[in-house]
């Protein structure tokens, strides 16, 4: 019965471990994703187009 009771822990450990990864994985990547976002949304080089280059539709 001990026997079992320490496979139950190890497994809980590495279960818990495995869950603890995923979600510090996915909390970086939106962190990241975040930071892209707010820089793309208050860069100015992607806000406005560029004078120089005109529009030219169909040529």
């Amino acid at each position: 019965m001990m026997v079992i009771g320490q496979i139950l822990a190890m497994w809980l450990i590495v279960g818990g471990t495995i869950v603890w990864f995923v979600r510090d994985e996915k909390r970086r990547y939106d962190a990241i994703l975040r930071a892209k976002a707010v820089h793309y949304a208050k860069a100015p080089h992607y806000r406005y187009p560029d004078p120089e280059e005109p529009e030219i539709f169909g040529l």
